[in-house]
């Protein structure tokens, strides 16, 4: 009798928790689950970093799929849409960078070795837009923010995503604000859950003190 207690007990807590998840902690979970498969996979040397794109898409909707219908209560329809499962993959990324940021940098570093990979084999050569300015201000969050104003008296927000020549200037607080520098970077797009749209991020590629 009470093994068939137990069992009931198990199931509403688990039917109650199911009730009580709100979408955002939804992705959290889905985060956590991705951030432990892929995890698992690099340690069995079962994924090279060509293929850890894709990985993290199968990983996703491995754990989207063994419950289905809060699934597609809390996201939506995402099997068989693109669109909605690459918004899913973006909004899973984000909290990814909380629940593990190393495994995030390395998806990121993926995306952007791939595509200049593609670019390379199109012939077509890698655009590095430069900037000069005053540094306005440097936030230390969960990546660093570094602010620089142009001559245009126009502010530009530029992130430490990964390693890049001149990086220790940061790191090691060198450049300060109100310092001149000078800055290559590249953009790429990413969800914004605060816009709830698409946002074009400048990624720090060089920096310079001058």
């Amino acid at each position: 009798m009470k093994i068939f207690f137990w069992i009931f007990l198990f199931c509403f807590s688990t039917a109650s928790f199911a009730q009580e998840m709100d979408r955002d902690q939804y992705l959290t979970m889905l985060a956590r689950e991705a951030c432990t498969c892929i995890k698992n996979k690099q340690s069995n040397d079962s994924i090279t970093k060509a293929d850890i794109q894709a990985e993290l898409g199968i990983c996703v909707l491995k754990k989207y799929s063994e419950n289905l219908e809060l699934s597609e209560k809390l996201i939506g329809k995402v099997i068989g849409n693109d669109e909605m499962a690459t918004k899913l993959g973006e909004e899973v990324g984000l909290k990814m960078v909380v629940e593990c940021p190393d495994v995030f940098k390395t998806i990121v570093s993926s995306i952007i070795e791939n595509k200049e990979e593609q670019e390379q084999k199109n012939s077509s050569e890698v655009f590095k837009p430069s900037l000069m300015g005053r540094v306005v201000a440097i936030k230390k969050e969960q990546f660093i923010t570094i602010s620089v104003e142009d001559a245009a008296k126009r502010v530009h927000n530029l992130i430490f995503l990964l390693p890049f020549e001149g990086a220790d200037l940061l790191i090691n607080e060198i450049v300060k604000k109100n310092d001149d520098v000078e800055l290559k970077y590249f953009e790429e797009e990413f969800y914004d859950p605060k816009i709830k749209d698409y946002k074009y991020f400048k990624i720090l590629q060089s920096l310079k003190k001058r």
